[in-house]
């Protein structure tokens, strides 16, 4: 747009004060960026859109000079367990488990730095599997944990530039964070820094940061969450750079924006934070979620490409598009409030800018006076403003100017020609306007996406068409794990449930047992059909082993004992019971069998190789006579031996001992023996309709809809809700798959097993 010449804007009945000086040689903290956090599953659906509209939103968050244009990407690690709106698959779901691909924030990550080569990368864990330090969070297990994410990283082409502890939790010990930073550079990340609490600011780590030089050298931030009028002064005295590491969490109406915008000020010059984080990135859940639309913006229908560009994508492109983490906040009279209230800063390229934006003579002055919710609310007055350039400043011929109001969105206005180094400008109330010498805005926008329209039904998904380790489109996990793996024996792919012990010490919340959603939340009158399988948990009566596990070696113990090639060759025994080792159902599943070397249909003709194993002398594998010896006997912490694809991994590597007959690993770092335990737990199988809402971290939330649920040893039941609406038992060969079928028409229920009519209610 044109220039034009402003030199004096009266507003008859506002007050016309002193001009206030904005000098660049009166410099003060270091600017580190503006971002938003994807965690507690609250981008789960981004990844099933379909292109463009995948894209487009993408752009709308990170393309420089297009939309919000963020300067940092949060993510959480994820860790299999609960953690706002659904769980986050982990890297390693037990020791010696590892993928890199797992869930999308390693694709959303790589997707933010494809468009901004200079965006902040940030990992933080909500939680982490049971099996590190046996429960304990604070363990060499978790140090390793957390390194190998940040390989994991590395080897997808992302480095990562900050590493968080536990949100909103303990951040451990001063020991804790200095073995987390030498573990980190002796890996090669010594530019991986370390945030912390993530939470709030305590006297024991105030005291750590002032007296502990060592310790506030690895630290390099300490992050505070949703901080209001938070201060800490001996820490900002001592250097220490204070951030909002989580803070927003609003619905992305006006109110929402007006908070967010507000924050990018208001934490500078109240709490001398110089970085803000929103949570969250992009609100992509199924409705009926808790915190519903606490996104920037909104993108909940992946099946219709549906999405909705929001108000705070533009307040946050009032400070970001024209500013890098790097610059500097100006001191002096450059930073501060109005006479009539709301308030501004002025920010100047540093030398250490991230990316190139801006030189010595440039600068960006933000202005808010915005209303709406949260912290620091107030009702600023319309007033004129004289702004007088000082340093380098004064050379500034021109200044381009952008607002945003509840009216109209990030919109260019015309430029101001600053008149002998001075400018008075007309600042309404509940508004947002950015002067800046760079002329390099923009409004980016694509064509409207296409309408909304509710998930489609009929809906199925056999799950063969994707690849292993792949979580299915569209299915939103709540408590677990869930991917598509073959089945063991089969060509087929099945959804399969991978977490075998959330515990709930090394989580965020309490967990929930395992549950995937799909669907739509307003949905009243359907059916819902889902073939199921439990393996190894079919035991024909005259067996009366379980499932195998190890536990610490005792050699006074008989189920501890084995004896090889009895009955038959490749068959291992129990001392105790003399029931044979067998991968139960000729599934992943290990554990014990009477033996039988005739006769039975357990699983075809492949019956008997399911109790026949073999011990590699080279390797120690021990190996499946099932899929060619393909697959080992695998040891896990808290869970079952099952069968593995081998890999010669620590937790496939074996030793029998002739002398005590016991066979044993060392993969946890003391030996673990196999043994001959009790029965398997009871376990289940449940299909609901009208699931209206879900609340991970409220157990009373957790029996919602109504529900089929049968167990392992046969019991059903149906229940509405809490209340249990009818109940019975059938025999079930969990061998093979069985059909769960619920159907909700009006106030009438139905539940059938196999075709078999359970329950009308």
């Amino acid at each position: 747009m044109a220039a034009v010449q402003v030199s004096v804007v009266l507003l008859v009945g506002a007050l016309c004060s002193a001009a206030i000086v904005l000098d660049d040689s009166l410099q003060a903290l270091v600017f580190d960026g503006i971002g938003a956090l994807s965690a507690g599953a609250s981008s789960r659906l981004l990844i099933d859109y379909v292109e463009p509209q995948r894209s487009q939103i993408l752009d709308y968050l990170f393309t420089p000079n297009f939309g919000a244009n963020l300067h940092i990407i949060k993510v959480e690690i994820g860790g299999d367990c609960q953690s706002t709106d659904g769980t986050e698959p982990s890297h390693m779901h037990y020791r010696d488990d590892l993928s890199c691909t797992r869930g999308y924030e390693s694709w959303l990550m790589q997707e933010a730095r494809k468009r901004n080569p200079d965006i902040i990368t940030w990992g933080l864990s909500w939680g982490v599997p049971q099996w590190i330090g046996n429960g304990s969070y604070f363990s060499e297990d978790n140090i390793n944990y957390q390194v190998q994410w940040v390989k994991c990283m590395a080897s997808l082409g992302i480095s990562i530039d900050l590493i968080g502890i536990w949100n909103e939790r303990s951040w451990g010990s001063v020991d804790y964070v200095l073995s987390l930073r030498a573990a980190l550079d002796a890996a090669g990340f010594a530019d991986t820094h370390i945030s912390l609490p993530d939470g709030g600011i305590d006297a024991g780590l105030t005291q750590a940061l002032l007296t502990n030089d060592t310790f506030r050298a690895a630290v390099y931030s300490a992050g505070m969450h949703y901080p209001c009028n938070v201060k800490n002064p001996a820490l900002a005295a001592a250097g220490v750079r204070l951030w909002a590491s989580e803070d927003y969490s609003q619905s992305p109406t006006w109110a929402g924006a007006s908070s967010w915008g507000r924050y990018f000020v208001n934490n500078y010059l109240t709490m001398n934070i110089t970085s803000t984080t929103a949570w969250s990135l992009i609100w992509s859940v199924f409705d009926g979620l808790p915190y519903g639309q606490a996104g920037l913006m909104i993108a909940t229908e992946p099946w219709s490409g549906s999405y909705n560009v929001t108000a705070p994508i533009w307040t946050s492109a009032q400070f970001c598009q024209f500013t890098s983490p790097g610059w500097i906040f100006l001191g002096g009279q450059g930073s501060g409030t109005l006479p009539l209230g709301g308030g501004y800063v002025t920010l100047v390229p540093g030398p250490n800018q991230r990316g190139k934006r801006g030189t010595v003579g440039d600068f960006t002055l933000v202005i808010q006076t915005l209303e709406g919710g949260g912290c620091d609310q107030a009702t600023p007055s319309p007033q004129n403003v004289t702004f007088s350039l000082a340093g380098h400043l004064a050379s500034a011929s021109l200044l381009y100017v952008w607002s945003t109001t509840e009216a109209d969105w990030f919109v260019q206005q015309p430029s101001i020609t600053p008149i002998g180094g001075q400018f008075t400008f007309f600042v309404d109330a509940g508004a947002m306007y950015t002067m800046t010498t760079l002329d390099i805005g923009r409004r980016g926008q694509y064509p409207p996406p296409p309408p909304s329209q509710p998930f489609p039904m009929p809906y199925t998904d056999d799950f063969q068409s994707y690849s292993q380790d792949t979580t299915p489109q569209f299915f939103s996990d709540q408590g677990g794990t869930f991917a598509v793996r073959t089945v063991p024996g089969t060509k087929n792919n099945a959804l399969s449930q991978l977490v075998f012990d959330a515990g709930d010490s090394n989580s965020w919340v309490a967990n929930p047992d395992p549950v995937t959603l799909i669907g739509g939340a307003s949905y009243a009158d359907y059916s819902v059909g889902v073939s199921v399988m439990l393996p190894g948990r079919n035991r024909p009566p005259s067996t009366r082993g379980g499932l195998a596990t190890v536990v610490a070696c005792d050699a006074t113990q008989a189920n501890q004992r084995w004896v090889w090639n009895t009955p038959a060759a490749g068959y291992i025994q129990s001392v105790s019971d003399q029931l044979c080792l067998n991968s139960l159902g000729c599934t992943s599943s290990i554990g014990f069998w009477d033996c039988v070397t005739t006769g039975g249909t357990c699983c075809g003709s492949d019956c008997y190789a399911g109790l026949q194993f073999r011990l590699d002398a080279a390797s120690g594998q021990l190996v499946s006579a099932l899929d060619t010896d393909q697959n080992c006997v695998t040891a896990q912490p808290h869970g079952p031996l099952v069968l593995a694809a081998c890999n010669q991994s620590a937790a496939q590597r074996w030793v029998y001992n002739q002398t005590s007959q016991q066979l044993y690993t060392t993969y946890s770092g003391s030996a673990q023996c196999l043994t001959n335990g009790d029965q398997p737990p009871e376990v289940y199988a449940k299909a609901c309709v009208r699931v209206s809402q879900f609340n991970g971290q409220v157990q009373s939330s957790w029996d919602n809809g109504v529900c089929l649920h049968v167990s392992s040893l046969g019991a059903w039941s149906l229940r509405s809700g809490p209340t249990t609406v009818g109940n019975g038992t059938i025999s079930v060969d969990w061998s093979t798959w069985h059909r769960l079928y619920v159907t909700a028409t009006g106030q009438q229920f139905t539940a059938s097993f196999d075709g078999q009519v359970l329950k009308r209610a």
